[in-house]
């Protein structure tokens, strides 16, 4: 077994000390570029639960009273109330008229999103997330363009970070305790003698 007073001079080893660092520093490294990917998919996988829910929710206001574009604008506004993260929208006609607007209106533009082929867009300092829902996708007889809560998702992204972290920190630390431990069994203990004599 390796002595308590050789643990002393472990810890007075320069050398070990800057072997530990560099595994430590290794593995926050590799942890780092692992984690940008990650955040970015869980982002990606949490705005894409909002759209979802959205969606469904004005489907299922929309087909349960069968609403007419006509009485759109007031159906959507009565499920705002309903539904969370739904904030707003706009209603087009097949012609890309605008029947109405309910709720918070928003900034994207119908005719920009169709000729540009956006999907979505964060909006409002990342807050809003807007969307064109064509009538081809709802079944329905116009095209919506929502607008939803994502307010919420920065301290989501805070709380992943800080899970992911504090598993990084715990696992580097006990490479980095292994390290230190098999570098004084391996190498400092045969060298101590030496050094001695």
């Amino acid at each position: 077994f390796f002595k308590a007073q050789n643990y002393g001079r472990l810890f007075a080893c320069r050398m070990c000390w800057r072997i530990s660092l560099t595994v430590l520093c290794s593995i926050f490294l590799v942890e780092a570029v692992i984690l940008l990917p990650s955040l970015r998919n869980y982002e990606r996988d949490l705005l894409t639960r909002v759209q979802d829910a959205t969606v469904a929710s004005v489907a299922t206001s929309v087909k349960a009273r069968g609403a007419t574009p006509a009485l759109a604008p007031t159906l959507l506004a009565e499920t705002i109330n309903r539904h969370a993260p739904l904030r707003g929208g706009a209603i087009y006609g097949p012609e890309s008229n605008l029947i109405g607007v309910f709720g918070e209106v928003p900034a994207l533009d119908l005719d920009a999103a169709m000729s540009l082929g956006v999907v979505d867009r964060r909006v409002a300092g990342g807050e809003r997330l807007e969307f064109a829902w064509p009538s081809a996708e709802s079944g329905l007889p116009y095209t919506i363009v929502a607008r939803a809560d994502t307010e919420w998702i920065g301290a989501e992204l805070w709380a992943f970070v800080l899970r992911i972290g504090g598993l990084v920190l715990l696992i580097s630390t006990f490479v980095t305790g292994v390290t230190v431990f098999i570098l004084g069994r391996q190498v400092l203990q045969p060298l101590l003698p030496l050094r001695d004599t």
